[in-house]
């Protein structure tokens, strides 16, 4: 049987990383998957942006929107 090519995930926003969570977390894909983007950062959540952080009751730590579930790691292409 051929080895798993993988999923490309093209767009690396908050959308891009929720595709991917939702592979590992709800589909069991224990593939490769890489995010595509041309955004300079990594992927933030924006709720927690406009509420928590310029509140002062969140850190930068809680911005980031994890990319990481299940076995296996998702790589990011970023501009």
């Amino acid at each position: 049987m051929p080895a798993d090519p993988g999923i490309v995930i093209i767009g690396a926003s908050l959308a891009g990383t929720k595709a991917a969570q939702a592979l590992r977390l709800e589909h069991g894909y224990d593939g490769p998957i890489t995010l595509v983007g041309d955004e300079p950062h990594l992927p933030y959540q924006r709720p927690v942006l406009s509420k928590g952080y310029l509140l002062g009751t969140s850190g930068a730590a809680d911005l980031d929107a994890p990319v990481t579930a299940g076995k296996s790691s998702v790589s990011r292409r970023m501009s």
